[in-house]
């Protein structure tokens, strides 16, 4: 069964650590048209010093540019895994998440089992005015697609992703263009600064 779900915000190529050979771009973004997204971001592993993130950067803004023209109703952006050693460092709420314009991710997969919880998340959220992204961390291509917990040959869908954590349309982030994305740092940088000058 096909995901309704129209975006895959982490999605992991041959590049990244435990990513299948199969996971090449020229098998990835046109396995992610097939399902049907509007968005995807390539989030490989560059957080690694050994891992050349540079060159792997650059690898990749190569491949994205020659796929891109080729499908130009999915959006196709360049992102990046990052990792903090300490679980600590990760804590952040709902409201500086939002001021931050910073989305939290959520993958089914992996949260399904604490759906009670990630219900709470998800209105806070709401209510703080942030966004959710949504993402399968897929380094496989089978992963691509969002499959179920319960049964891997099944799909999770919008109505899953609504039974289960409460999630409406209005709260996905949407990813940005580069032009949009610096315009909205400045912005936020120039509130901050505002901030701590008052």
């Amino acid at each position: 069964m096909q995901t309704d779900i129209d975006r895959n915000l982490h999605v992991h190529t041959w590049l990244s650590t435990w990513a299948r050979a199969e996971q090449s771009l020229d098998n990835v973004i046109p396995e992610c048209a097939r399902l049907g997204y509007r968005y995807i971001i390539i989030n490989d592993h560059h957080h690694e010093p050994d891992r050349g993130y540079y060159a792997m950067a650059e690898y990749n803004r190569r491949h994205i540019a020659r796929w891109q023209p080729v499908y130009p109703d999915m959006r196709i952006v360049l992102g990046c895994e990052a990792q903090m050693d300490n679980p600590q460092h990760c804590s952040i709420d709902a409201d500086l998440a939002a001021r931050h314009q910073v989305a939290l991710e959520l993958n089914p997969f992996r949260t399904a089992e604490a759906a009670s919880w990630i219900r709470e998340l998800v209105r806070g959220i709401r209510a703080a005015g942030g966004k959710v992204s949504l993402g399968s961390d897929a380094h496989t291509l089978r992963q691509l697609g969002y499959p179920r917990r319960d049964d891997p040959t099944c799909s999770y869908t919008w109505a899953d992703l609504h039974r289960l954590f409460g999630l409406r349309p209005g709260d996905l982030y949407m990813p940005l263009s580069a032009e949009r994305r610096t315009q909205t740092v400045q912005a936020a940088v120039m509130s901050e600064r505002q901030e701590v000058s008052r």
